[in-house]
């Protein structure tokens, strides 16, 4: 069996404090510097940036400069959660095209791309549709320059969505494996792990119980070994971001859940 080496492990914003302004996929405007020095002390390797509807990240000053410096807790990827509230393939690819020409060079290396809610992408046509209009679109001009790579959540069988992305450069496109998700909606989520495959270039980890709600890690369906066992036998060696739900104490929470699956990867 081959073996996995995970490159970092890290955790989205939103899940190490409080909830910001009451919600949880938001970008904390007036929190974000105390919550990167919070997960980074937890022992955390990465942040995962949002990029929600406010857009308050555009205005966030220093953040920038705080995700270039190595002293500091890396930003190795940004799920660009806005664009579930898009209403046409048009619409999404300009949300991409507006976080890269915000961030240029500092663009985080990973976009994860939510085709979910108002934007959900579920059958092959679809997704093919959406790819032959991200090859001729000028945002494929800029990740290639920043050297970005989109990593497309979806909810769909993985057969379908290996079929639709031949087409897509696997240098540039890929699949976000989220974990609770694919053991919430799929018969078969090990088997789907081993079809997506290379196609493979993030990982969000959570657990979701039966009705669909976020658990603890390890209170739901999710079978970590088995997800754990199946990424070594693919040989993943990217990062994966905790996209967990906490309750009533984020920090102490956020603890917990990291010590559980540093223990099984």
């Amino acid at each position: 069996m081959a073996a996995m080496s995970i490159s970092s492990i890290g955790i989205m914003q939103g899940r190490v404090l409080p909830k910001y302004i009451d919600q949880l996929q938001v970008f904390p405007i007036d929190t974000w510097r105390e919550e990167l020095d919070v997960a980074k002390d937890i022992g955390f390797q990465h942040i995962e940036l949002l990029w929600d509807n406010k857009q308050d990240i555009k205005n966030a000053k220093g953040l920038v400069e705080s995700i270039s410096e190595t002293s500091q807790l890396h930003a190795l990827s940004m799920c660009v959660d806005s664009i579930c509230s898009c209403t046409s393939l048009e619409n999404v690819l300009n949300e991409v095209l507006d976080v890269v020409n915000t961030f240029r060079d500092n663009t985080p290396a990973i976009l994860v791309i939510p085709l979910l809610g108002k934007a959900t992408i579920n059958t092959a046509d679809r997704l093919k549709e959406f790819v032959d209009k991200l090859n001729v679109h000028q945002v494929m001009n800029l990740i290639k320059e920043y050297n970005v790579k989109l990593a497309l959540e979806l909810d769909m069988p993985a057969i379908e969505t290996i079929e639709a992305l031949k087409l897509a450069n696997p240098e540039l496109i890929g699949i976000c494996l989220d974990s609770g998700n694919l053991w919430h909606y799929s018969d078969s989520p090990i088997d789907d792990i081993h079809t997506l495959s290379d196609r493979i270039i993030h990982v969000h980890i959570k657990d979701r119980d039966v009705e669909g709600g976020n658990v603890l890690l390890g209170d739901g369906l999710v079978d970590f070994y088995a997800l754990s066992k199946a990424l070594k036998s693919i040989a993943y060696s990217g990062v994966m971001t905790l996209e967990t739900k906490y309750f009533k104490d984020p920090p102490n929470e956020a603890k917990k859940n990291l010590r559980y699956i540093s223990e099984i990867v």
